[in-house]
């Protein structure tokens, strides 16, 4: 296993305006590399973990098994942008653009790309989507708390500053995350009490729904013990 060499985020932008363009097999952990442009860079098997990308253009770069665990590409322009067997995870790629990238066997786990056209692309072949999130409602609470179970963990090993963005990052997603079940448990109370009131209304069941009440009996929907457990599951 080669020995990366360490560089800085100054260092990396003094030597790419000098025109170097291989920066493969570094180390520049929490790199600030914001609102820039990088065209046709190789950071290939680098480690820019916890970096910022934030509002940048990259094309024609290679990322391709580089460590970016826990950074961010929001609203950054990815174009003919390599991130094969590269590790992602923990990373935000809200309201960035793709044109034509590669994250074929990215490492994408506890990810968020929302507001993106990622789906139609990017290569996705070989990424766990089940634990990547595209769109708000494929958050979940496991990723919720595991974030920040983990980012608690990363206080120690970074500077403060950078702790505190990765901090807000999580936060910001758990609130969107809190609204978005708040607003589904509104709209299935409404949506199930509508319901019932409806059934209510004609008092009767049909001999399909046998299964609920007995054949043929009147009822008060909303009174029915499988409606109430209906709306307990949904208000969970």
């Amino acid at each position: 296993m080669s020995i990366k060499k360490k560089m800085t985020t100054d260092e990396i932008i003094k030597e790419y305006k000098k025109g170097r363009r291989d920066f493969s097999n570094i180390e520049c952990k929490w790199a600030n590399l914001i609102n820039l442009t990088f065209n046709k860079v190789s950071f290939r098997n680098s480690d820019l973990s916890y970096s910022s990308f934030e509002n940048s253009t990259l094309k024609d770069c290679d990322f391709s098994g580089t460590n970016l665990e826990w950074s961010s590409f929001s609203s950054a322009r990815l174009i003919r942008v390599n991130f094969q067997n590269a590790k992602i995870s923990w990373s935000k790629f809200n309201d960035a653009y793709f044109e034509k990238v590669d994250l074929r066997k990215a490492n994408l786990d506890w990810a968020i790309a929302l507001n993106t056209n990622i789906m139609s692309q990017a290569d996705l072949r070989g990424v766990n989507l089940a634990t990547f999130a595209k769109d708000i409602s494929e958050i979940k609470q496991e990723g919720i708390e595991r974030a920040h179970a983990e980012a608690n963990k990363l206080k120690s090993k970074m500077p403060f500053d950078v702790w505190m963005k990765i901090k807000f990052s999580v936060n910001n997603t758990a609130d969107k995350f809190r609204i978005l079940m708040q607003d589904m448990k509104q709209s299935i109370g409404s949506y199930a009490k509508n319901i019932g009131g409806i059934l209510g209304v004609y008092g009767r069941v049909e001999k399909s729904e046998r299964e609920y009440v007995k054949e043929g009996m009147p009822y008060k929907h909303d009174s029915h013990p499988e409606y109430k457990r209906k709306i307990k599951e949904y208000e969970k």
